[in-house]
């Protein structure tokens, strides 16, 4: 009766017999039958079938309102015992930002495979806001704060950006050399998750201190950094990006800084998790992104 409770809790919170399938890793007909079964053992009725929509009874609320949190209890207990014999083993499933990921995470998490052989990692990456509880992720890395009250927010790194573009742009459409100058020149700014944009309106000289603000003039912007720095490898725009992320076609001589005494704009990034998690598995990879990081910011 157990395990049919737990199928039950999780065909509430996905809000389908399917979904809750996709979850589990089982059909909609097992999902379906167990929880008919459970419905059977307890002899009421928790999902009211006679409507299109998934409705759940009065009983089946209070049912799922009152053990809703069984599960994360359950899988505490059985970190717990496994941290008390030094077993570190499991399956994690983690949201990594493509960007910051690509030159800093990325690259190590072969290595951190072969040095846990009893783990198994699900790594998404993406740059959207990361739910956890929705999208069932144990641990997130993002440039985007989360909603949720109930998560654990470490900030990993904050990353001055700057200018670059291709020695061939310069030959091309000549190197600015001033913030006015810069309003002449291709400089596309980029479209976040919300629909708003980003440009370099913010500008300061790291040398003096002074700050200046800039009227955009940019007509083409992407949700794409990678895209845009090919666009500027190609010589035809200047883009802006932190050292890590352009720093091999900066060695390859791709790209060259602009205007290098100058920062644009500031990006943070966060590590996120869930709460009151017990799970020794996710403090050891936790604790290996952050050494990640302390890597590239020696």
């Amino acid at each position: 009766m157990i395990n049919d409770i737990l199928i039950f809790l999780h065909v509430v919170e996905t809000g389908s017999f399917t979904k809750a399938a996709l979850k589990l890793g089982t059909t909609q007909a097992t999902v379906s039958r167990r929880v008919q079964e459970l419905e059977k053992d307890l002899g009421m009725s928790l999902i009211n079938r006679s409507t299109r929509a998934l409705e759940i009874t009065n009983i089946g609320t209070e049912l799922y309102n009152k053990l809703r949190d069984s599960e994360q209890y359950i899988k505490n207990v059985i970190n717990e015992l496994k941290d008390k014999n030094g077993n570190t083993s499991g399956k994690l499933r983690v949201s990594l930002g493509n960007l910051v990921a690509l030159k800093i995470i990325t690259p190590y998490l072969p290595q951190f495979i072969r040095d846990n052989p009893g783990v198994t990692l699900e790594v998404y990456y993406q740059n959207n806001e990361a739910d956890l509880i929705r999208d069932h992720f144990d641990l997130a890395v993002t440039f985007v704060l989360p909603k949720q009250q109930t998560t654990l927010v470490k900030k990993l790194c904050t990353y001055k950006t700057k200018l670059y573009c291709a020695p061939s742009y310069i030959k091309k459409y000549g190197e600015p050399k001033t913030v006015e100058e810069l309003t002449k020149h291709l400089i596309p700014g980029a479209l976040n998750i919300n629909s708003t944009i980003s440009n370099i309106e913010y500008i300061r000289n790291n040398l003096t201190g002074e700050e200046f603000t800039m009227h955009d003039t940019t007509r083409l912007f992407a949700n794409s950094a990678l895209h845009l720095i090919e666009m500027a490898v190609r010589g035809e725009i200047i883009c802006w990006a932190w050292n890590t992320l352009v720093e091999d076609e900066l060695k390859r001589h791709e790209l060259v800084p602009i205007m290098p005494e100058y920062s644009f704009r500031e990006v943070s990034f966060y590590q996120i998790r869930l709460a009151n998690i017990k799970n020794p598995l996710l403090d050891l990879f936790s604790a290996f992104i952050q050494e990640c990081f302390d890597r590239r910011n020696k």
